[in-house]
């Protein structure tokens, strides 16, 4: 038997469920959720490729940090999703242009990728 296919509004409203019990400034996440609602709402989640969320996101928000925090969104919304069993895969998206090498490098000395020099 096939089950009933998840709507991206559907995991949108369980991601904003989710960060109103689990961060401070869910204000804002549910300040930017009815407007990415409102461009994939009746779409099937597992059916939107990370290029069109891209593609929102770029048209959406111009600096920089605001378009990082629109990732951000977008990755928890799948990421909950996913611990849920509503989608089959996350969503992985990784930051374009110069400040992308910046985060790439700052990620590959942190602690979790192994010890960090001290020398100077």
């Amino acid at each position: 038997m096939r089950t009933k296919s998840t709507t991206f509004a559907e995991i949108a409203a369980a991601g904003l469920e989710w960060s109103k019990q689990h961060k401070r400034d869910w204000k804002n996440d549910d300040l930017r959720i009815p407007r990415i609602v409102k461009a994939f709402s009746v779409r099937v989640a597992d059916s939107i490729k990370p290029a069109e969320i891209d593609e929102y996101i770029t048209a959406n928000a111009k600096a920089p940090a605001t378009q990082n925090r629109l990732r951000s969104l977008f990755s928890m919304i799948y990421r909950e999703a996913l611990r849920n069993e509503k989608v089959t895969s996350r969503i992985i998206l990784i930051p374009s242009g110069s400040h992308c090498i910046q985060a790439c490098a700052y990620r590959s000395s942190s602690p979790l990728n192994g010890p960090r020099s001290t020398s100077r």
